[in-house]
């Protein structure tokens, strides 16, 4: 009776969950430390949740179609937009933070570019991360789209 919830089995070895294992772990550690190099680790911290599941995505299911390129920039590109517009439209509540996800659920979908991370990552920037300048990082004078996973925290802010 109990045999019935469990999954069937996967027909891949030990070795390729290690390469995945490793894959993600060393994919993850590079894209929060990047993060954190060029904006600090505070919104680095706030994106690891998003970009963890971009990495499992990734390097486990890497002949899926939710990790294939477009689906994973255009997915992120698509949620970045919405949740900054959404939180300055809006403001930040966790009312704002749900329908950020659902429009660009419906913008990823109308873009063949679905990347459930990045449904997360629209409700994150709207719940959980602070405005910070657009064009520069705290440690860097670089423009921010010169980071592809990082460029969506900023917003400009009204000091």
């Amino acid at each position: 009776m109990l045999s019935r919830w469990f999954p069937a089995a996967i027909n891949t070895r030990p070795t390729e969950w290690s390469r995945a294992a490793i894959g993600m772990a060393l994919g993850v550690m590079f894209s929060v430390w990047l993060c954190g190099q060029v904006y600090g680790l505070e919104v680095a911290q706030h994106l690891i949740g998003p970009l963890g599941a971009s990495a499992v995505l990734l390097f486990a299911v890497s002949s899926g179609a939710l990790a294939q390129p477009w689906s994973i920039f255009g997915g992120y590109l698509c949620a970045s937009v919405v949740g900054l517009l959404v939180a300055h439209v809006l403001g930040r509540t966790l009312g704002s933070a749900c329908l950020a996800a659902g429009m660009a659920l419906v913008l990823m979908c109308w873009l063949r570019c679905i990347h459930p991370p990045a449904g997360a990552l629209a409700a994150t920037l709207v719940w959980r991360i602070r405005p910070l300048s657009p064009w520069t990082g705290r440690r860097s004078a670089r423009p921010c789209w010169q980071v592809p996973h990082c460029w969506s925290v900023r917003w400009p802010t009204t000091t």
